[in-house]
């Protein structure tokens, strides 16, 4: 029986670390995400000279890979600055592995690394708050998360905030936002920040679950850790699957996808207020709503 041909690098003749559409060694397909993800930010103006970013740490595959890739890239720009910031939610048996694994990941790549707790901000854990809530562990983790890391960075003076959102996350995003009619989610996704938002980047949205995935183990940096305890079934992870099957038939349908979702949104920006709502302040933190009181407030207030 004849011995398989090895795979062999495209590039350089090496021994592949991957076959299909990519065909690279390791050393070039590490090269080529770090090239896709600095060709995007450029073509974007994602991030400019003299800026100082703020990057969302969660400590998982992502994050962790987005952090390393934006300080590799650094040399790029001119006096850029990171600040990576880590939210606690306070879980127990689960959040304390994470959270040491982002301060390792800071601390060997320098960068300067702020940890903010459920518990200092709202004055609970994930788990004690939700006992006072008829509300999701998921819908009040998340909208918490997103405040924390808003108020962070107004609070450092920071311009952007860099997530680590990949390419699935923004197609499954945009598929959940079009089967549950989520029309003020799509336009507030295309509308411009108003002075009282950072603006959210996502350096790695070109980047797919694959490819951040295997840079992330061919470098090192990538680590498992259980599941979240509140994880369970949801419309995303279903949205997530439908993709998954249709891309055995149909290659790159959910890039695809999200790049038409993406030019959507373009036509929404520049249609002026297309909702017909504006933005306003908070009554009680001051932050950005629709309403009178931002969601991260009603939730809290809420049976204290």
């Amino acid at each position: 029986m004849a011995a398989e041909t090895p795979l062999l690098c495209k590039t350089c003749g090496a021994n592949a670390v991957s076959g299909g559409e990519y065909l690279l060694c390791t050393t070039h397909f590490c090269e080529m995400v770090e090239k896709k993800v600095r060709t995007h930010i450029a073509d974007q103006n994602l991030i400019l000279d003299n800026e100082h970013i703020a990057v969302a740490l969660s400590g998982g595959k992502d994050s962790t890979v987005l952090l390393y890739i934006l300080s590799k890239i650094l040399p790029y720009f001119e006096r850029v600055k990171l600040t990576a910031i880590t939210v606690d939610e306070g879980i127990p048996n689960y959040r304390e592995q994470t959270l040491a694994y982002a301060q390792e990941v800071a601390n060997f790549l320098n960068i300067e690394h702020r940890i903010i707790s459920f518990r200092e901000t709202f004055g609970g854990s994930l788990p004690s708050l939700l006992k006072k809530r008829n509300v999701s562990a998921c819908t009040l983790c998340g909208v918490l998360r997103r405040k924390i890391l808003e108020q962070e960075t107004f609070s450092i003076a920071v311009p952007k905030l860099a997530t680590g959102h990949s390419l699935d996350d923004e197609a499954e995003t945009a598929m959940m936002n079009i089967l549950t009619a989520n029309i003020d989610a799509i336009i507030n996704t295309a509308s411009p920040n108003s002075g009282k938002e950072s603006l959210r980047i996502k350096p790695l949205s070109v980047l797919n679950e694959y490819e951040i995935a295997l840079y992330g183990i061919l470098k090192g940096i990538f680590r498992e850790f259980p599941e979240c305890p509140y994880a369970g079934p949801s419309l995303r992870a279903e949205v997530r699957q439908m993709f998954l099957n249709m891309e055995s038939t149909y290659p790159n349908i959910t890039g695809q996808f999200a790049d038409n979702y993406n030019s959507l949104l373009s036509s929404i920006a520049n249609v002026e207020n297309p909702s017909g709502k504006s933005k306003k302040e908070c009554n009680i933190c001051g932050g950005p709503t629709s309403g009178d009181i931002c969601r991260a407030c009603i939730l809290i207030d809420a049976k204290k």
